[in-house]
C-alpha cells in the first residue's frame, strides 16, 4: 500500500496533478498503516505469554490505530471521488491524530519492546518494528520544525512513503525467515522420564 502511495506520488509529479493523487494516495497510506497493524495482531498470540503487560498496551494501541486509519481510508476516498484537496478531507486530521500517534507509534514501540524483552523473536525483528516509529516521529515532529506546517511536498512524500514500504517489507521477510527458537524434547531423557 505505501509503495502504491510512493507511486502515486511520483504520477504526481509527472503529471502535474498533485492534489487528486496525494488524496488517493492517502488512502493508500491509511490502508498500508491498516495491514502491519493487523499484522501486529499476528504476533500478539506468541508474546502475550511472555510479555502480557506491554503486549496488552500494544494491542490497545493496535485497535484505536485501526479505528483512526479506516476513518482516514474512508474519508480519503471520499475526498477523492468529490474531487476535493488534502486539506479539505471531511474528517479533520486533528481529531484522528491520537489514533494516528497510537497506530503509528505507540503500537510498534510496545509490540518491539515486548518482542525484544521477550525473546519470542529475534533481536533484529524487535529493533526492525522501531523504524515503522522512527518514520512517522521524522514524518510528524522532526519535518514541520524544519519546513513548517502543513503537507509534506511530493518529494518528501515519496521518501517517506518509500522507506514506510522498504521498512514494512523488510519486517515481514525477516519474520518469515527468522529462526524462531523452539523447545525440543531429547527423545532419549523422555523415554527414562517414563520409565
Amino acid at each position: 500500500m505505501f509503495a502504491i502511495s510512493a507511486a502515486l506520488t511520483v504520477v504526481a509529479m509527472v503529471t502535474g496533478a498533485v492534489q487528486s493523487n496525494m488524496v488517493l494516495g492517502e488512502a493508500f497510506i491509511a490502508a498500508g498503516w491498516i495491514a502491519p497493524l493487523v499484522g501486529l495482531l499476528g504476533l500478539y498470540p506468541v508474546l502475550a505469554d511472555r510479555s502480557t503487560r506491554l503486549v496488552q498496551a500494544g494491542l490497545v494501541f493496535v485497535v484505536i490505530g485501526l479505528v483512526a486509519f479506516v476513518f482516514l481510508a474512508v474519508a480519503s476516498i471520499i475526498a477523492f471521488v468529490q474531487s476535493m484537496e488534502i486539506t479539505e478531507i471531511p474528517i479533520p486530521v486533528v481529531i484522528l491524530l491520537p489514533g494516528i500517534i497510537a497506530g503509528s507509534l505507540l503500537a510498534f514501540v510496545s509490540f518491539s519492546a515486548a518482542s525484544l524483552r521477550s525473546g519470542a523473536h529475534s533481536r533484529t525483528v524487535g529493533l526492525l518494528m522501531l523504524v515503522p516509529s522512527a518514520i512517522f516521529v521524522t514524518n510528524f515532529l522532526i519535518l514541520p520544525l524544519i519546513r513548517g506546517p502543513g503537507p509534506n511536498p511530493p518529494e518528501i512524500g515519496f521518501v517517506i512513503t518509500g522507506a514506510l514500504s522498504l521498512a514494512m517489507l523488510t519486517i515481514g521477510y525477516v519474520l518469515q525467515t527468522e529462526d524462531v527458537p523452539t523447545s525440543h524434547t531429547d527423545p532419549v531423557s523422555a523415554e527414562s522420564v517414563t520409565e
